[in-house]
């Protein structure tokens, strides 16, 4: 196995505002002025609020009962290997479909992009200048955290 020292692993603050970002990303900045601009109306985004709120506190009722009813910790992969066992590693091959479909930082760099081409006062935020800004900035985070974990 690989060993690592205490300064090459991630440390609480780092790893705590990793998980923030990808629980609340960018989609709370930019997703209510499109969901205004589709429906033309205020109250639905409080709403949508209020569904998302009971769909997280769904989620968060089926975590609780897997880690309660296993054991074992390491999270969703051995919680759902736990429970789909038949066909071997079918579990495992739909979550990491998952996660490298859904689970990458694009839409959040993206965002990021567009949102400094907005503060530099472009007329056009969005194409190829906002992509350039995310792959430069996901880069640089990647660097960052490699560099220097903690």
């Amino acid at each position: 196995m690989y060993a690592y020292t205490d300064s090459r692993k991630l440390g609480v603050t780092g790893a705590v505002f990793l998980i923030l970002n990808k629980m609340i990303g960018t989609g709370i900045f930019s997703a209510p002025s499109g969901i205004f601009a589709a429906t033309g109306s205020v109250g639905v985004i409080p709403m949508l609020g209020v569904i998302g709120g009971i769909l997280t506190f769904a989620g968060l009722s089926v975590f609780l009962e897997f880690g309660l009813a296993i054991p074992r910790s390491g999270g969703e992969k051995n919680y759902l290997e736990r429970v789909y066992r038949h066909p071997k590693y079918a579990a495992t091959s739909v979550l990491a479909s998952q996660m490298i479909l859904l689970g990458f930082s694009s839409g959040n760099s993206l965002a990021f992009g567009r949102y400094v081409l907005y503060a530099s006062g472009s007329t056009t935020p969005d194409g190829w200048a906002a992509r350039g800004i995310a792959v430069m900035w996901i880069t640089f985070s990647v660097l960052l955290y490699s560099i220097f974990p903690k």
